[in-house]
């Protein structure tokens, strides 16, 4: 009778080639290989959580900024408002106005809604770094620049005399040191 001969896949010579880490993987214990695989397996469920944390906390860390420049921006349009109420010319309103609400975190400029430049507190970086020439788009946005990363609201708000554009932003300094605080604290807890 003629038998079928199979080749053991463990005995010498036979099987798959293996490399070093299946040879190392051979010589443990199979106690010793799930160990190993449950402790990788656990590393990359870690390192993945850790990887959406970081993400959640720069969102959040975004929105939160955002909101400072919406409560800036909405200050701005108040005086504003006040300064024109009290007829005021618009250059000379958003002069007066950029001088009371500035602050070093959140530079102001108020354009026309042409783009034309009536009043900026911006000096590093410029206006110029933050913003192309002419009629800037509206919305918020994220602008690199030599002095860092920005974030940049641009509104056209409609006042009874006349409609500007304004421009408030803030650096994003403060994020990019809790994002990097964050990352140090997870790779030093794995």
């Amino acid at each position: 009778s003629s038998r079928m001969r199979i080749d053991d896949p463990e005995s010498a010579g036979g099987g798959l080639p293996t490399g070093i880490a299946g040879r190392a993987m051979k010589g443990l214990s199979l106690r010793a290989r799930l160990s190993l695989w449950c402790v990788v397996v656990v590393f990359a469920v870690l390192a993945v959580f850790a990887g959406d944390v970081l993400v959640i906390q720069n969102r959040i860390s975004l929105r939160r900024v955002d909101q400072e420049l919406e409560d800036t921006r909405l200050q701005l349009t108040n005086m504003l408002r006040e300064e024109l109420n009290e007829l005021d010319a618009p250059k000379l309103a958003a002069e007066e106005s950029s001088n009371v609400i500035t602050s070093s975190d959140h530079p102001i400029a108020v354009l026309t809604d042409s783009g034309e430049l009536l009043a900026t507190r911006f000096e590093t970086p410029s206006l110029s770094e933050i913003l192309p020439a002419g009629t800037p788009d509206e919305g918020v946005r994220t602008v690199e620049t030599v002095y860092g990363a920005w974030r940049v609201q641009v509104r056209r708000e409609r006042f009874d005399q006349a409609a500007m554009v304004l421009v408030v932003a803030s650096p994003l300094n403060a994020v990019a040191r809790d994002q990097a605080e964050m990352r140090e604290a997870f790779l030093l807890g794995m």
